[in-house]
């Protein structure tokens, strides 16, 4: 018997989709950002197994108990903020996060927009596309001789 994962908020990456379908999963999605309605309809009518949540509101629990086969609910990401953990405790639904998948991308990522602040890419990029290329009012600076610090928030 295949398990059925519905997808909150669009689909999984291509590669992931095509995981799960080697594995024998039925992989069904929303659009992203569903409407409730919509998002309990489809977990109702395809008895979903599991739930991974993408780009949605808020898991609550008329989603959790729209499938009564539900076994998991996997956020597709670190944080948990748009799962009610309650409800899913109560309901014995184990919760699972992504914890970590995108750590070297989050770094990349910050440590790209600080050297385009301190460059003022944006800025500078506007100037140059219209048309502009006097070297007197480039406005970056340097990030060599600074205190840079780093403050995690999630």
């Amino acid at each position: 018997m295949a398990l059925t994962v519905v997808s909150l908020g669009g689909p999984v990456a291509p590669e992931g989709e095509q995981m799960l379908r080697a594995a024998g999963v039925i992989s069904l999605h929303t659009g992203a950002y569903p409407a409730k309605s919509e998002a309990v309809d489809l977990l109702a009518s395809s008895g979903a197994d599991a739930i991974i949540v993408r780009n949605v509101e808020r898991i609550d629990q008329d989603l959790m108990t729209a499938s009564a086969k539900l076994k998991v609910v996997a956020k597709h990401g670190a944080g948990t903020n748009d799962i009610d953990l309650a409800a899913a405790k109560a309901l014995g639904l184990p919760v699972l996060a992504a914890v970590g998948a995108n750590a070297h991308s989050v770094a990349e990522h910050a440590l790209m927009l600080m050297l385009a602040l301190i460059k003022d890419v944006r800025n500078q990029d506007a100037y140059v596309r219209a048309g502009g290329w006097d070297k007197k009012t480039y406005r970056g600076a340097e990030l060599r001789g600074r205190t840079l610090g780093l403050v995690g928030i999630g």
